[in-house]
Formats: structure tokens, C-alpha cells, sequence
């Protein structure tokens, strides 16, 4: 599968903002932008990781006296240095509502629900 014939369940929207790899089992974590997100996963850009591991969680920053979100990811695709991913944990819906709490009306863009914190 290429970047092009990537079909989502839902809505993306382009966030660009920094977050981490944590691999199951190894004591490091590798930087990575999340270019866009969704109530079901995300594309990111990784540098310098010929491929991805099939599964491994997705930390995103915590906000404003929040702590961050971990999520666990599937790797779906990998192109060069882009890698779409499935959110495969039972919270479908948390990185995205702590990620947007600031814009809900995007967050009600991706999810077709009102943001309740």
C-alpha cells in the first residue's frame, strides 16, 4: 500500500507536532513529527529508520498541565520516511480529545462528536 491509496475511517487533520516512538521491550524512544491525525491513527514522519517496527506505542506531549497520551500503533505502511499507523488500543478516542481540547470545533470535525473533557 502507498501513501496515495491510504483510506482512513475518519477525518484527518494536519497537527505537525512532535512526538515520540517507545519499540515494547527497548529502553529508548526515537523522536518523530505526527504530520496528521485522526480518531483512528495518524501519519508520521521518522528520520533515519529504514522501517518502523510493526507495533509500538505512540507517545504525544502532555498540554498545559496535562500529562502526555500513549497510544498503541500499528504500522500499516511505511513510504521513505512517512508512516501511516492504526490506533490498535481500546481508547479509540484520547489522544485525539487531549491533543485538540484547545479547538473543538476540529476536534468535532474528526470525530463527529461534541468534545466533552
Amino acid at each position: 500500500m502507498n501513501v496515495m491509496d491510504d483510506k482512513t475511517a475518519s477525518a484527518r487533520a494536519r497537527v505537525n507536532m512532535p512526538g515520540r516512538i517507545l519499540v515494547a521491550g527497548l529502553d529508548e524512544t526515537r523522536d518523530c513529527l505526527i504530520r496528521d491525525l485522526s480518531a483512528h491513527g495518524a501519519n508520521l514522519e521518522v528520520r533515519d529508520w529504514a522501517e518502523v517496527p510493526l507495533e509500538f506505542y505512540l507517545l504525544f506531549p502532555g498540554r498545559a498541565n496535562r500529562a502526555g497520551v500513549r497510544r498503541t500503533c500499528q504500522r500499516r505502511w511505511q513510504v521513505g520516511d512517512v508512516v501511516g499507523v492504526r490506533f490498535i488500543d481500546a481508547a479509540v478516542d484520547i489522544a485525539v480529545r487531549n491533543t485538540l481540547s484547545d479547538d473543538t470545533d476540529l476536534y468535532a470535525r474528526l470525530t463527529g462528536l461534541p468534545l466533552k473533557i
